[in-house]
């Protein structure tokens, strides 16, 4: 199941799978804010269990995509502040914490 998530992620247009590189376009504003919650819901959806060693691929993905959730977090907070107002947002950088913790 990663590997099609991670497939379907690789397949979006640039500005989707790159929030960071999405070029500021007055023509279409809300560009920014569709790339970072577009990446986020992708990067949520590999958030999964973490004690069974037969998972440890799982655990893996699953830290990488909390720490990229925390990434695009701050993104926002640079390139679109208002989405740090919308609960949803707020509520994937809070469920990104806790795998980012055990991974320190």
């Amino acid at each position: 199941m990663d590997l099609k998530l991670v497939h379907l992620m690789d397949n979006l247009p640039l500005y989707f799978r790159n929030a960071a590189e999405t070029p500021d376009d007055p023509a279409r504003p809300n560009l920014i804010k569709e790339s970072i919650f577009i990446s986020m819901m992708g990067e949520n959806r590999l958030l999964r269990g973490y004690t069974d060693s037969k998972y440890a691929a799982s655990k893996d993905r699953c830290v990488q995509s909390a720490l990229s959730i925390l990434a695009l977090l701050k993104l926002a907070g640079k390139r679109s502040p208002d989405m740090l107002k919308n609960w949803l947002v707020l509520f994937l950088g809070f469920v990104a914490v806790s795998p980012s913790f055990h991974y320190i």
